[in-house]
């Protein structure tokens, strides 16, 4: 072993002076199993020469070998030394699967063989032919000698003895020995020298074996290279004739498809003359279509000036349409309020004429006092006459408080009689009721009693008193406020709206009809008198 290939994955020995190294046993000495190693990847080679050893590397790879990160390239030869680095993948390129694969080259032996083969051919020198005495000296030894034995010289210390004749025996016994001894050691260098021989005849055997080897699978490879061709001339061939086949049979085929472009040329200027017919009526058609469609689109135009004409009469009626409701309700709204206007001023007529009717029974009363106090018989007459006359007459409205009645349709059916005597009662009269305004009343009515209590009848009192007056009346006059649904006693049933206020119901009492006053409501009375104030009756009807 003369070298070592020293890596990560183990140590190669370089035994042969031409090594050579691969994927495949059969080309190679030093076998790497990787798949990018190729059969006969590189060969390293010791070479002796004048003293000096040498190694070269040679490349025989597909993928290359790499010495201190330089490739050395196909087919080519490079020196290498010791610790130099031999890669047999690109270093600092990471392939998927492939890991580096990489070895230090050392130099195990330098010794070259030339040195040893001039060595073991020096000339020996002649023994002599007398023994002669050379007990205490030693000879010296060669690069390759064996060590003598170490009892032998012991054993020959202690056989020294006085007689010179044993002396002497010792002494040729051991040159004795000392001459066997360098034939031995001459037989063992003559061995060694035909060992050397026998091994650079094999390696030089061996060297031949794989240049054949070589050459046989580049025989191989010609030959298998030589029987793709024929195979592929084969194909070729056999291409050749089904192409002439299909010649053939594309040519009978052409001559029908030329009796077929014959009838189909005919064919087809039948068919163009009728092309240019169609054509023809296509673009008559065309031009009617562009026609029509010309009329369809002032007929859109049309339809949407008409659309647009019926939704601005739409607009229009609709407005006409709210207008007209907005009228309606006003005229409605006008309606109901000259209705109510009517049946306020009806009411305020009767509160107006039951006030007058009865100033005037109460000034004919006062009269009638008066007159008996005075003495004049015309006048008591006249009063007893007066009060016969009334006693009489069933059609006179009076006022009075009275307890609220208890069935609304009673009071309703009272107060339609009472309404009919009193119009019959208005039309038969002759004269006109005195009319008496509530102020002149209320002072009668208190002068009145007065005179009941026993005082003295107040004197008249003059337009300012009168004003003052009218000026505190309005002052203790109470607010006028709306009737709520328990104040308000009696309602027309015979109405539609129910806004309307029904008049104020008669009860009849022997033959005598009232004018029903609601004596839990304030705003209708006067102080007390019964008697209406028609002010507060406007008031009331407004605010219902």
């Amino acid at each position: 072993m003369w070298g070592r290939l020293v890596g990560a994955t183990g140590t190669l020995d370089l035994v042969l002076p031409r090594s050579r190294l691969g994927r495949l046993a059969k080309k190679a000495d030093v076998v790497i199993n990787k798949p990018f190693i190729s059969g006969l990847h590189c060969t390293f080679e010791r070479l002796d020469a004048g003293g000096e050893t040498s190694v070269w590397l040679v490349d025989h790879s597909t993928n290359g070998v790499f010495v201190n990160g330089s490739v050395v390239g196909h087919s080519n030869r490079v020196a290498i030394n010791d610790q130099d680095e031999i890669s047999f993948t690109k270093p600092g390129v990471k392939s998927p699967g492939i890991e580096p694969l990489f070895f230090r080259f050392c130099l195990t032996y330098t010794i070259p063989m030339q040195s040893l083969e001039a060595h073991n051919s020096l000339p020996r020198k002649s023994e002599p032919s007398t023994p002669t005495h050379r007990v205490g000296q030693k000879r010296p030894r060669s690069p390759f000698s064996t060590p003598e034995p170490r009892a032998v010289i012991d054993s020959a210390k202690k056989l020294c003895v006085s007689s010179t004749t044993q002396r002497d025996e010792l002494i040729s016994g051991t040159e004795a020995m000392q001459k066997a001894n360098q034939d031995l050691r001459q037989r063992l260098v003559e061995h060694g020298n035909r060992e050397n021989e026998l091994k650079e005849k094999i390696q030089t055997m061996l060297v031949t074996i794989n240049e054949k080897d070589s050459t046989i699978e580049k025989m191989d490879e010609e030959h298998a290279k030589l029987r793709a061709q024929v195979m592929q001339q084969d194909h070729t061939i056999q291409d050749l004739t089904a192409h002439l086949d299909a010649y053939k049979s594309l040519e009978e085929g052409w001559k029908t498809k030329e009796v077929e472009w014959a009838q189909q040329k005919e064919l087809h200027l039948t068919t163009a003359a009728d092309l240019s017919a169609a054509q023809r009526q296509l673009q008559h058609a065309q031009s009617v279509i562009s026609v029509l469609e010309a009329q369809a689109a002032e007929t859109s135009t049309k339809m949407a000036e008409a659309t647009q004409q019926v939704r601005d009469l739409e607009v229009a009626n609709h407005q006409l349409q709210m207008q007209l409701d907005a009228v309606q309700m006003k005229r409605e709204q006008h309606e109901e309020d000259s209705r109510r206007s009517v049946q306020e001023s009806v009411l305020v007529m009767k509160a107006r004429l039951a006030t007058a009717r009865e100033a005037f029974h109460q000034m004919q009363h006062y009269m009638g006092v008066l007159a008996t106090q005075i003495q004049i018989p015309s006048l008591s007459e006249a009063q007893d006459t007066d009060a016969a006359v009334d006693d009489e007459d069933d059609g006179e409205t009076q006022c009075m408080d009275k307890a609220r009645p208890q069935s609304l349709v009673d009071l309703a059916g009272s107060a339609k009689h009472e309404a009919a005597t009193t119009n019959s009662e208005e039309v038969k009269s002759q004269e006109p009721p005195l009319a008496v305004k509530p102020k002149e009343a209320r002072r009668l009515f208190t002068t009145t009693s007065d005179s009941d209590e026993g005082t003295k009848p107040t004197e008249a009192r003059s337009d300012d008193d009168e004003d003052s007056d009218e000026d505190m009346t309005a002052e203790h006059r109470p607010e006028s406020k709306a009737l709520s649904p328990d104040e308000t006693h009696v309602m027309d049933i015979t109405t539609d709206s129910p806004r309307e206020a029904a008049p104020p119901a008669l009860v009849e009492a022997k033959s005598k009809r009232w004018l029903q006053l609601n004596t839990m409501d304030e705003s209708h009375n006067d102080s007390e008198t019964g008697l209406f104030d028609e002010t507060q009756i406007s008031q009331d009807l407004q605010d219902e």
